[in-house]
């Protein structure tokens, strides 16, 4: 199960960093990764759920998978802006955060239709707060 569930993850590392984009924003990179980890996994939902079990049967290997998410967040997104590290991770741990909770959303209920819905006000509240 392990090796398998390395094997995924590296393969969304590289899908992801190939699709970056450096002309664009760090929200509009970041916006791209969700929808991009949205792709990746709707047509196998079930690798989205080993990721997330991984927790209750790996809680090591887990623990080194966010660490090592929060580090490819801060180098291939926050890696630009003139924050310390402890800012950025901070950012890191917040826009991981909303990975998660997308992937819950979508793939443990299955209701893909709300994907585009769902980054839009994402990325108003990113933009604007949540405050009016």
């Amino acid at each position: 199960l392990k090796i398998i569930l390395f094997r995924i993850r590296k393969q969304v590392f590289y899908f992801l960093k190939d699709n970056y984009r450096q002309e664009q924003t760090t929200l509009d990179n970041y916006l791209t990764f969700l929808y991009l980890l949205f792709e990746y996994y709707k047509d196998s939902p079930f690798k989205y759920s080993l990721i997330r079990e991984l927790e209750l049967i790996y809680p090591k290997v887990y623990s080194q998978f966010v660490e090592e998410d929060i580090h490819f967040y801060i180098k291939n997104l926050l890696g630009d802006l003139f924050l310390n590290f402890q800012k950025k991770q901070l950012i890191a741990v917040l826009l991981l955060g909303y990975s998660h909770y997308m992937g819950i959303d979508f793939f443990y209920t299955g209701n893909f239709t709300k994907r585009d819905k769902f980054l839009k006000n994402l990325l108003f509240y990113l933009q604007n707060g949540i405050e009016e």
